[in-house]
């Protein structure tokens, strides 16, 4: 059922955006033809995305929708730029057929470099690892894939429907052929209202004010080249305190989600019976279903945990563990209690009434793979020896229970004292039979313990056989001598008795053994709620290493979502890196310059402001999620400088002087940048402000992204102009300094001096 439900709301709000988006469409273009044209070019891309996205072999999961929300004004992008450069054309005198040629052939340059450059800086972020790798690979690929086939969209549908949608100028002879506007009449902004009842009114209401404001940002424009400097000293200050505010953001791997799917662990004292285990079960399913937001509790008894497990070593399935799958009522649509309210509920009431209730421990379920570890906070302590591995586990978890802040429920992942039959291989013995000790082990392991048939066979076509479970009888499993008697297969085909290679024995041990890195290991584990990951963690990573003095050999450190935060972040930093060179390069040669690839690349920076901003001023952390966002955004932003710079140079080369050029090409394509901005910026408002159930993850994200849109939109509108105009002038006093004759006189006279000589 909640599967369902994430994906109908990540559905939902797909169509939302794909709905705002239409409707900033019409506002900005006064007519429907734009409108209808988006509305097809969106679905159409992301349907092509989807077809890629299945060819690839990836995963459909929640995130692909919430993903493609991200880049509703991406997807728009391409189409929004050529419908606006077609009704320009039109509003010129050409006929819509003919507009529609002219304007796919003036941007197509423009926009194939903003689509390139935004899959290369999304495409390190198909490369991670680990459960965050794959969560941000099922929502980064259909991005990627969604983008490309906008391009190929805006290149033919686009052009295609406009020339269909769009009517010809009123009371103007239609031009038919492809002729050469004069420079000044393609330079001027139009002001007319678009054809049709819709366009009047449009006009009215809104596009009249918009071309007065039009007027007033090309007035702007000139004074910023005017007051360079300033603009300067604007966008370094933005650049200071982004730096300044992201210093007092918190870090987290990814934000609290109430996903109405509750996930437990039981664990009961060591030694308890079967009958007694089925009792504690049924206790803790009675008390959680006294909460009338627990529509119902399942248990599997005999199981641990199978999330997150990430370790190698020996272990069996006891009859004192069991796990636990709860479904809550839908957050804040049927109730206003937490998740995590209800689990201390559930946990301090059975803490109470089940004298041997070990452990129970309640996670919400993550509906992404990005946050699929054993727990949210787990301290590891790693040593060559288990028995010292336990006890400063122990150690640990007496710090936890007593002086971690904001950890809740900890308990320690090994117990103990566990009643056990201890099997001493003598390899000497299993040498001269050709087995190794772990050939041993593995088949006393699968006997007892049983595997599933998917580890023995795997018989192509792949059919449901792997939820099949072999091992022994259970009359041939009860006893020591039972055990003693367990057939070993040997390389050679020889089957002899486990005591003929062993010595089995009564021996009190350890549940599980577990193994990190040749390394015994143990891990504390809990969840945060008040404080953040980070902070968390610390509160119990600090005073441990502070009280301990471990040997040679031994560590602690963090592990599950922390070490995942922390591999993330260097994963990330350094795909981003790489995506940032070969961006610069793919820009120089695109551009086949490398002081306007350098211009290009200032946008990136312009976003900081605003989206640090708006995670400050919301409380919000830093995480690696937002990381992944601001990337997204990044390739937004250098469409938009593309596109800007694009048209510059177009005027320029017509024979257009650089103020003008500048001033002409940024109020052209204001418009464009605006509605993309804004369909985009609309698009994920109910993510940020209200997101449906189980969203929650995607809060920071659109929060992040939005403010990045609001600050990057506004001073790339400024900034860019006046970097182009900047490097222009630093380029042309490099070209005169070492190859005009003016600054070199010396050199002149002396090579005239020389040529005289020689003559």
């Amino acid at each position: 059922f909640y599967i369902h439900l994430n994906d109908a709301n990540a559905m939902e709000e797909f169509i939302k955006a794909v709905l705002l988006a239409s409707l900033v469409i019409v506002l900005f273009l006064g007519e429907l033809g734009g409108t209808v044209i988006a509305a097809a070019i969106l679905p159409s891309a992301v349907a092509f995305g989807f077809f890629l996205v299945y060819m690839l072999g990836v995963q459909r999961d929640f995130g692909i929708m919430m993903g493609l929300v991200f880049v509703v004004g991406k997807l728009l992008d391409d189409s929004i730029v050529v419908v606006e450069v077609v009704r320009r054309h039109i509003e010129r005198g050409f006929h819509p057929k003919v507009a529609a040629v002219l304007g796919a052939e003036q941007v197509q340059n423009a926009i194939l470099a903003a689509t390139l450059t935004f899959a290369v800086m999304l495409y390190p972020m198909t490369q991670l690892t680990g459960d965050m790798g794959a969560g941000f690979y099922s929502m980064t690929v259909p991005m990627i894939t969604s983008v490309i086939g906008s391009y190929f969209l805006a290149m033919t549908i686009t052009p295609l429907m406009a020339s269909v949608l769009f009517k010809p100028k009123p009371g103007a002879i239609a031009i038919t052929e492809e002729v050469e506007v004069p420079l000044e009449e393609e330079m001027k902004l139009e002001s007319e209202p678009p054809p049709g009842w819709i366009g009047r009114v449009m006009h009215k209401v809104f596009l009249r004010h918009f071309h007065t404001f039009e007027q007033a940002f090309m007035r702007w424009v000139a004074w910023s080249l005017h007051h360079r400097w300033i603009v300067v000293a604007g966008i370094v200050g933005s650049l200071m305190m982004a730096l300044t505010l992201f210093d007092k953001l918190g870090v987290e791997q990814m934000p609290l989600t109430d996903t109405s799917v509750v996930l437990g662990y039981v664990r009961a004292s060591p030694g308890v019976s079967t009958e007694r285990m089925a009792q504690i079960v049924k206790k803790i399913e009675h008390i959680a279903m006294e909460q009338k937001n627990v529509k119902d509790v399942s248990a599997l008894t005999g199981q641990s945990p199978v999330w997150g497990q990430y370790f190698t070593g020996y272990g069996v399935n006891e009859v004192n563990e069991a796990r636990l799958l709860m479904n809550l009522t839908i957050a804040r649509e049927q109730r206003q209690q937490t998740q995590w309210q209800i689990q201390d509920a559930i946990y301090r009431k059975a803490k109470a009434e089940i004298p041997d209730l070990d452990v129970l421990f309640l996670r919400p379920l993550s509906p992404t793979p990005i946050a699929a570890s054993r727990a949210p906070v787990e301290v590891l302590i790693k040593g060559p020896n288990m028995q010292q591995v336990y006890d400063y586990g122990h150690q640990v978890l007496q710090i936890a229970k007593t002086q971690a802040k904001g950890l809740h429920n900890p308990y320690l992942d090994t117990i103990y004292g566990v009643p056990q039959l201890e099997v001493d291989v003598d390899q000497a013995r299993a040498m001269t039979m050709g087995l190794r000790v772990k050939d041993v082990v593995g088949q006393v392991y699968y006997a007892i313990n049983g595997g599933m048939t998917g580890t023995f066979f795997n018989p192509q076509p792949m059919d449901y056989h792997s939820r099949i479970l072999i091992r022994y009888r259970k009359g041939q499993r009860r006893s020591l001598q039972d055990l003693r008697d367990l057939k070993i297969a040997t390389p050679k085909g020889r089957v002899v008795p486990l005591s003929a290679v062993a010595r089995v024995r009564d021996s009190v041990g350890f549940n599980t053994i577990h193994t990190y890195n040749t390394l015994y290991a143990a891990s504390v584990l809990g969840y945060y709620q008040e404080l953040g990951l980070k902070e968390t963690t610390m509160n119990l990573l600090v005073p441990a290493k502070m009280q301990f003095s471990m040997p040679k050999g031994y560590s602690i450190g963090p592990a599950g979502l922390m070490g995942t935060m922390l591999q993330a972040f260097n994963e990330l930093n350094s795909g981003l890196k790489v995506a940032l060179v070969a961006v610069l390069f793919l820009l120089i040669i695109q551009f086949r310059s490398f002081s306007t690839a350098l211009v290009l690349m200032l946008a990136i920076p312009l976003e900081g402001l605003g989206g640090i901003g708006a995670l400050w001023l919301r409380d919000m952390n830093w995480s690696p999620p937002v990381l992944w966002g601001m990337v997204i955004l990044a390739g937004i932003v250098l469409s938009n400088s593309i596109l800007m710079v694009d048209l510059m140079l177009h005027f320029r080369r017509r024979g257009a002087d650089r103020d003008h050029a500048i001033v002409a090409a940024s109020a052209q394509r204001m418009r464009p940048v605006l509605m993309t901005a804004i369909a985009a910026g609309i698009a994920m408002l109910p993510v940020a402000i209200w997101p449906p159930p189980a969203t929650e993850q995607f809060k920071e994200i659109a929060t992040a992204v939005m403010g990045g849109l609001v600050t990057s939109t506004m001073m790339t509108l400024i900034a860019i102009p006046v970097a182009y105009s900047l490097m222009d002038d630093f380029v042309t006093f490099l070209r005169r300094f070492y190859l005009d004759d003016v600054w070199l006189p010396g050199r002149r006279n002396s090579e005239e001096k020389g040529s005289g000589e020689a003559s």
